[in-house]
């Protein structure tokens, strides 16, 4: 089913409005805000078996091993 022209426009003026604030920041928080309405705006137009999670899981992030290229006492 095809958004309503209304739930569109809210969706992708709370991405503007977030973007903005983000822009105007430059806080990474801001910038995370901005980037869940992105995707709040983008699953209007998905089918539900390609929606986008709008957060992301917190174990889902590799850990790079900083010990292994620098020298020590550095991080």
């Amino acid at each position: 089913m095809m958004p309503t022209q209304q739930e569109q426009s809210a969706a992708f003026e709370e991405y503007a409005n977030r973007r903005r604030k983000a822009d105007a920041s430059l806080s990474i928080d801001d910038g995370r805000l901005a980037a869940e309405a992105w995707i709040i705006f983008l699953n209007l137009y998905l089918p539900d078996h390609q929606k986008m999670p709008v957060r992301r899981r917190a174990d889902n992030v590799a850990i790079f091993p900083f010990h292994r290229i620098s020298s020590p006492g550095r991080f």
